[in-house]
């Protein structure tokens, strides 16, 4: 065969091959890409909301950290041990827990490498 005419034939076939495999793969992968931003953003909003929340509120009791919607939504992230704390029907020592579900979310921030 003709050189030409292999050269042409590779051209062709390289096309075809590159054209299906972007018609295929390109919305996957622009999918991917969306959904990691959409997951980046709702985690951000979790840690903004949590945040201005506990920095907000000077009066804070374990009832209504309990109760808040703000820490209820990022709740299953936190340790076992800050949940603990939170569910306790004890006086005293929200200043101290509040830090300590300030300093996870600031742990929870870098781990999702929002930072």
């Amino acid at each position: 065969m003709n050189d030409a005419i292999v050269t042409v034939l590779i051209s062709a076939g390289s096309a075809i091959v590159g054209g299906i495999v972007t018609a295929w793969g390109g919305p996957e992968i622009k999918w991917n890409i969306e959904k990691r931003r959409d997951r980046l953003n709702r985690r951000r909003d979790l840690i903004t909301n949590a945040r201005y929340f506990l920095r907000g509120n000077n009066n804070l009791t374990r009832e209504f950290l309990r109760q808040s919607p703000d820490l209820s939504a990022i709740r299953h992230h936190l340790p076992t041990n800050i949940i603990r704390d939170m569910q306790l029907e004890i006086v005293g020592g929200e200043i101290s827990l509040k830090e300590k579900i300030l300093a996870e979310i600031a742990k929870l921030e870098k781990e999702w490498k929002l930072v």
